[in-house]
């Protein structure tokens, strides 16, 4: 689709201006595209062209990234993994509130 194809080539043109952030952030909606569109293996898994949630690369770039895990809760609660999005939840505990608010008002997380 339109999506897939704009944000497939904005990804490769970030990188290239230095916007690493905004790279990741496309790397992740392009990927739960493709889980939406069932061009991955595993719906909840941003796993595949787009990114590996997995890879050493992956983790060193967006650790504990909350825009990461934000789009993971949505991709549970999409394809009905509402025990896995629970445990997820429960796992991360209050970081959101922790780490997103109060980088709003310009607070170190």
């Amino acid at each position: 689709g339109v999506l897939e194809a704009d944000m497939t080539s904005m990804i490769p043109k970030a990188r290239k201006m230095g916007f690493i952030f905004f790279a990741n952030f496309y790397s992740i909606v392009l990927q739960l595209v493709h889980n939406l569109m069932g061009k991955s293996e595993n719906t909840i898994k941003f796993i595949g062209k787009a990114m590996d949630e997995t890879s050493a690369e992956w983790i060193k770039k967006m650790p504990g990234s909350m825009v990461f895990l934000a789009f993971r809760s949505y991709a549970f609660v999409t394809f009905g993994e509402f025990e896995k999005g629970a445990e997820d939840a429960l796992e991360r505990g209050h970081a959101y509130n922790e780490k997103m608010i109060g980088m709003q008002y310009g607070m170190e997380p």
